[in-house]
């Protein structure tokens, strides 16, 4: 029984315990800044993130990507041409590799000024023909001028971009650390690009030790020396091309020279012709034209043909005669610029473009000075003009560059270190090789000697470079032509030399690499 009544008496007290805890409230823990309430409460929801304000950031980031905040220069790293013809990677081709994408995060005065609209710069150098049936179709010879245009983005897209350019529609897509893109120009018809961003490295750098020439090739002429003949070359037929005036059992003419680098062959033709002074020479498209006198000729490249001759264009500009001598010239989409060097000083200080397909010629602009033997090039829409003299063969050179921004029309000048009498110029890329003569003269301004000189000009940096060569000097051996072609420089280097009557010199082309 005592054992019992105990039991009951612990249940008893069991059953209080258990429910004084049910009924008593609970006492909150105040919180360290003396604050009650849920010591552990769930976290309030964070609101969906607005829409417009992600878009906008992501755009940010993709125009930073496109644009360093400021500018950024691409280069294509692969292209293909896709057409009805069929697919071609033309990533190598000399009109392709270095065209460059300028992305600017500045708008242009004309454009829709949205929030993310910038500026597209593309520098494309040589055009290409987007319908080629093959690779070599899709070569083209055609300088280009810089096109300006904007871009904006696709709509409601972070990646995408678009831009109109040059008869097409470029799509950029930015995808992490991929930069492509797809140039549009109809329903078969486009160009698929790889995008890299262009280092400093990437650029044509100015050589830095002496340049080392070897013989090319040779030919027979008395049409060299104190002739000022021209040189140029073909990339998409591979074939360097020489031009002068020569007189053939006592014909005078214009003679071109075609030595094709692939199979080593010389193609020559003659073309009878009263206008027997210096040539000039330029590819553009699929023609050789041939520059001097009164009148511009076009010639096939394989020179199987007669040229075809502009009418005499010097009474387009009020003069009877123009005889074009010792004058630049330089070529941009289908337009001729030529420098000063008419032996009548009617234009000696004008600049004159001469139209390929309308074939008419007007005046550009006026030089600070008439300008003789003085040699041009372009480069992104910029015409730079080398030396020279004030008048044809007569003391001081001048060491100037003057540069003419071809769309503005404005004139900057430039030093060169060394004044050069005869200017002989060539173009890759970035940089523009000057050659030429300097020539000393006796205090009776009678010529004594004649020196070759070299040198680079970088128009990213507007530094000019004299180069250092193994030519000899020997009393008048100097250069008389010279031309810039695939990564070498070819010139004419040596000097008049006597030979019986009928019998023509033989002079070499040399090479350098560069």
């Amino acid at each position: 029984m005592k054992t019992s009544s105990i039991y009951f008496a612990m249940l008893l007290a069991s059953i209080f315990i258990y429910s004084c805890s049910d009924d008593d409230p609970i006492v909150p823990t105040p919180d360290p800044m003396g604050q009650t309430g849920d010591p552990d409460p769930e976290p309030e929801p964070e609101p969906d993130p607005d829409p417009v304000v992600l878009l906008a950031a992501e755009r940010t980031t993709t125009v930073t990507t496109l644009t360093a905040d400021s500018e950024k220069v691409w280069r294509i790293g692969n292209a293909v041409l896709n057409n009805s013809n069929g697919s071609f990677d033309i990533s190598n081709e000399f009109n392709i590799i270095d065209d460059e994408f300028i992305f600017k995060n500045t708008k242009l005065s004309t454009s829709k000024n949205t929030e993310f609209e910038g500026t597209l710069e593309y520098r494309p150098a040589f055009d290409f023909n987007i319908f080629g049936a093959t690779i070599e179709e899709s070569l083209s010879e055609s300088y280009l001028p810089m096109l300006f245009t904007s871009f904006d983005f696709s709509s409601e897209s972070s990646t995408q971009l678009e831009s109109v350019l040059d008869g097409g529609n470029l799509v950029i897509t930015i995808d992490g650390e991929t930069t492509s893109a797809i140039w549009n120009f109809d329903t078969s018809t486009n160009i698929a690009l790889d995008l890299k961003p262009k280092l400093a490295s990437d650029y044509k750098q100015v050589p830095t030790s002496a340049l080392q020439f070897t013989e090319a090739f040779t030919f027979d002429s008395n049409g060299v020396a104190g002739f000022a003949p021209g040189m140029t070359a073909s990339l998409a037929a591979n074939t360097f091309y020489f031009g002068t005036r020569e007189n053939v059992n006592n014909v005078n003419g214009e003679r071109v020279l075609g030595f094709n680098l692939d199979t080593g062959n010389t193609i020559e033709y003659f073309f009878e012709t009263f206008d027997f002074v210096s040539k000039q020479l330029h590819i553009i498209d699929d023609d050789l034209y041939v520059i001097g006198g009164q009148r511009i000729n076009s010639y096939d490249l394989d020179l199987s043909n007669a040229p075809t001759s502009s009418s005499d264009y010097g009474p387009a500009l009020g003069i009877d005669y123009l005889g074009l001598s010792r004058f630049g010239t330089a070529v941009l989409d289908g337009s001729i610029y030529i420098i000063g060097g008419d032996l009548d000083d009617n234009l000696t200080d004008k600049i004159l473009i001469f139209d390929v397909e309308t074939q008419t010629l007007s005046e550009f602009a006026t030089m600070p000075e008439p300008r003789s033997g003085a040699r041009a090039e372009i480069v992104n829409n910029k015409l730079y003009v080398f030396g020279g003299t004030t008048t044809f063969n007569t003391p001081p050179a001048k060491n100037t560059i003057y540069i003419y921004d071809l769309v503005t029309g404005d004139l900057t000048t430039e030093t060169l270190p060394t004044p050069i009498n005869f200017t002989y110029t060539g173009k890759t890329e970035n940089l523009i090789y000057v050659g030429g003569s300097v020539y000393t003269y006796d205090d009776m301004s009678v010529l004594t000697d004649a020196n070759p000189y070299m040198g680079v000009y970088d128009t990213r940096t507007g530094i000019f470079t004299e180069l250092e060569t193994d030519l000899s000097s020997a009393e008048f051996e100097t250069i008389h032509s010279m031309a810039v072609f695939n990564s070498k420089i070819y010139i004419i280097h040596g000097q008049r030399e006597e030979t019986a009557e009928g019998v023509l010199q033989t002079w070499s082309i040399l090479e350098a690499g560069i």
